[in-house]
C-alpha cells in the first residue's frame, strides 16, 4: 500500500505468553488502501503513519491503542453513495454530513485502532476539514466509530472471489459448447 511495516527489534521468547512487539507503520496510502479495501463510493488520498501494538498470545492476536494518523497538510476524501444521498434527503442532518463528504478535505485524520480475540476491528477516527461548496469552506469536525468483523469480512471476500471464478468457469463452458455445435447447414 505503498508504505512499510516494520516490528522493532527485540527478542521474544514463544515460551512465555503474550508476545509483545511494536509495529510501526509508515507512508501507508490511503489511495492504495481504497483500492484493496474497497467501499461503495469512497475514494480518497493522503499517507498515514502510525503504531500498533500487537499482541500474540494462544487466546489470539489483539492490537490496544493503537494510532494512526495523516502526515500534514492532511489529504482529501471523496465519498459518492446514492444510498447515502437519499438518506441525506429525508435527514437535514444527514444531508449536510453527505455533502461535507463529497469533496472534504482534511488537515487532520487520526484514528485509534482496536483489534479484539474474536477479531473485530474497531476504528474510532476523528476528521478536521472542510468541503470549499459547503458554507464556503467553513470548518468541518467529525468523529466516526467503526466496528467490522474482520474473520467474516474475509471470508466473504473469498467467497466472493469463488463465486466469480465458478459464474466465469460456466460461462466459458457455455461459450465453448456453443462455438463447438455445428453450424446449420442450409438445403
Amino acid at each position: 500500500m505503498g508504505g512499510t511495516l516494520a516490528v522493532i527489534p527485540g527478542q521474544w521468547s514463544l515460551a512465555s505468553e503474550p508476545l509483545l512487539m511494536a509495529m510501526h507503520v509508515r507512508g501507508l496510502e490511503l489511495e492504495q488502501l481504497f483500492i484493496l479495501y474497497p467501499t461503495e463510493g469512497l475514494a480518497g488520498t493522503g499517507t498515514l503513519d502510525g503504531d500498533l501494538p500487537l499482541q500474540i498470545s494462544s487466546k489470539g492476536v489483539t492490537i490496544e491503542q493503537g494510532q494512526l494518523s495523516a502526515r500534514v497538510p492532511g489529504g482529501r476524501l471523496q465519498f459518492h453513495s446514492e444510498r447515502i444521498r437519499a438518506l441525506g434527503r429525508s435527514n437535514p442532518a444527514m444531508q449536510l454530513v453527505t455533502q461535507s463528504l463529497e469533496d472534504f478535505r482534511f488537515t487532520i485524520l487520526s484514528s485509534q485502532v482496536n483489534y479484539d480475540q474474536q477479531g473485530t476491528l474497531n476504528l474510532a477516527m476523528r476528521l478536521e476539514g472542510q468541503n470549499p461548496a459547503i458554507k464556503q469552506g467553513r470548518p468541518i469536525h467529525f468523529n466516526i466509530n467503526l466496528e467490522e468483523d474482520i474473520p467474516t469480512l474475509l471470508a466473504s471476500l473469498q467467497l466472493t472471489d469463488k463465486v466469480s471464478d465458478i459464474i466465469k468457469q460456466r460461462v466459458q463452458q457455455r461459450m465453448l459448447q456453443r462455438n463447438a455445435k455445428p453450424a446449420p447447414t442450409e438445403p
